[in-house]
């Protein structure tokens, strides 16, 4: 197996971490090595998150260099721009069309991207470009489902079988295991609004 470069980016509270956990179990189970390097950049909720795995059968260095993410996982729509600079060209992107306007916006300071101005972006570096909406169902478990929209929608589902990556969620949490298992299957079924 090639290397698998994953770049995950999003906002405090949206459960980046907590993909970056369920993908390194995955790893794990499938005897391959991971090296995951969280940024919990996040003293209070809304602050910038990022996570880093590197997915190979053997051992490399944490830290995905620019312009090499296979795929980047973003949870939310300007922060989407923050990790387009590692994802390499022909790589894959999945956005959760979520927004979550800095103060800056809300104080009207500063603007925020429209879809179509992000769109253009990763256009302008050659990416696949896939964006879902944002899940109407729940405000809690839209990690597992944008988890879903990746296994559904892009190369990791290559790499993990959506049966095993539910089987990972419903061990890690139990007591919600049913409707986990439905939110990420929701998200598998989720489809590109662009």
């Amino acid at each position: 197996m090639p290397k698998f470069d994953l770049f995950l980016a999003g906002i405090g509270g949206q459960g980046i971490l907590t993909i970056a956990d369920i993908l390194c179990t995955a790893a794990a189970e499938k005897n391959l090595t991971v090296n995951y390097y969280p940024t919990k950049g996040m003293s209070q909720r809304g602050g910038f998150v990022k996570a880093q795995l590197r997915i190979s059968e053997k051992l490399q260095g944490p830290v995905i260099p620019p312009q090499s993410a296979d795929l980047l996982l973003a949870m939310e729509l300007s922060e989407s721009l923050k990790g387009l600079p590692y994802l390499k060209t022909g790589g894959e992107a999945l956005v959760y069309a979520h927004v979550w306007a800095p103060t800056a916006v809300q104080l009207g300071e500063a603007t925020y991207p429209a879809r179509e101005q992000v769109a253009e972006q990763f256009a302008a570096v050659d990416t696949k470009l896939t964006m879902i909406e944002p899940w109407v169902n729940s405000a809690r478990g839209e990690n597992i489902f944008v988890l879903g929209a990746a296994i559904g929608n892009t190369t990791l589902g290559k790499l993990f079988a959506p049966a095993q990556v539910e089987e990972i969620i419903c061990r890690k949490f139990p007591k919600a295991a049913e409707i986990n298992s439905k939110i990420f299957r929701d998200g598998i079924q989720a489809r590109n609004v662009l």
